[in-house]
């Protein structure tokens, strides 16, 4: 099982598929890694262990009655805590959002990620308000680097990479203005996106694109 981590998010979805392993499996064995790896990470801020294994669970019964719901189905993604997620809470890391209440809808990347068929399974840890390139803040503290827990996974995305490289998630969101994305993927050897601006909807992320962002 401990292999299959280490496959990609589309690699895990073709496993599914094919009925080598079930989503209710792949979500278990994630949340596994996940207790093991974040005491000394602290990339996830929020594990989603009940819902994702409840959507899981859907999905396994959904690919039995031969309804595929899209090309990550059922397989997990983690979340930066600036991007909306319903049900959850986004605190951008600031103290100012520490009880701001859960979110009542999903950002639009959250959506079109579910209608793929992929399953939240955790929300992660960044910098106050997305602006250093480290991942610290006064609600959760510091994320250090998989490959070496002294130094630092990066930041704004800190956590998700952290998370990805230590196998904690497959794949992830994050958000990137000056290499938020980008940086933290090198600090922690994994692949990084940016897309071109605008090629991806902002909508859902806090703070809120506008203005010199």
């Amino acid at each position: 099982m401990t292999q299959i981590l280490t496959l990609s998010a589309r690699e895990q979805a073709r496993l599914i598929r094919e009925r080598q392993i079930s989503s209710r499996e792949l979500i278990g064995a994630h949340l596994d890694r996940i207790a093991a790896v974040n005491p000394l990470l602290n990339a996830a801020v929020e594990v989603l262990a009940e819902p994702a294994l409840r959507d899981a669970g859907r999905a396994d019964s959904e690919l039995a009655s031969g309804n595929l719901r899209g090309p990550l189905h059922g397989v997990p993604f983690s979340i930066k805590d600036s991007i909306e997620q319903a049900g959850t809470r986004c605190t951008a890391g600031t103290l100012g959002r520490k009880n701001v209440p859960p979110s009542a809808d999903d950002s639009t990347l959250v959506a079109r990620l579910r209608r793929a068929g992929a399953i939240p399974i955790a929300r992660t840890n960044l910098p106050d308000l997305l602006f250093a390139f480290e991942s610290a803040n006064l609600i959760y503290g510091q994320t250090n680097n998989p490959y070496d827990t002294t130094r630092t996974s990066g930041g704004s995305s800190g956590g998700e990479a952290a998370l990805i490289a230590a196998c904690g998630s497959p794949l992830g969101l994050g958000s990137d203005a000056a290499g938020s994305v980008r940086l933290p993927a090198a600090f922690c050897g994994i692949a990084g996106i940016k897309p071109t601006s605008g090629r991806l909807p902002r909508t859902g992320h806090f703070p809120p694109a506008g203005g010199w962002l």
